[in-house]
């Protein structure tokens, strides 16, 4: 059990741009273009040619933010706080249920 939480060891460049996006993108939409997070890694010490690693990192190690270059409709874009995009979709999905009778009678036959 100690192995599966052990500690995530990154550089510091990558903790600070970490939360410097965060901050930045805490509220909706919590979408960040590519080219800006370039600009903000950069800022922090990190190479711009080594922002797809550090995205890549934050995005299947730890889950913090999503990032899809394999994507092309999403890869010029980070999102920054995945906690804004479901909201919304759940929001979203909440009142599709709840906006017309027929819906929410759908919605009990499936419970």
């Amino acid at each position: 059990i100690k192995e599966r939480f052990k500690p995530a060891s990154i550089p510091v460049t990558w903790a600070a741009f970490h939360l410097i996006l965060r901050y930045h993108y805490e509220q909706s939409p919590g979408v960040c273009t590519l080219a800006k997070c370039t600009e903000l890694a950069v800022d922090c010490g990190i190479q711009a040619e080594d922002i797809t690693t550090v995205l890549r990192y934050f995005h299947e190690n730890l889950g913090t933010i999503l990032y899809y270059e394999e994507v092309d409709s999403l890869k010029e874009f980070v999102i920054c706080n995945p906690d804004v995009l479901f909201s919304g979709i759940s929001q979203l999905v909440t009142v599709s249920f709840a906006g017309s009778g027929e819906k929410h009678d759908a919605a009990k036959k499936i419970r």
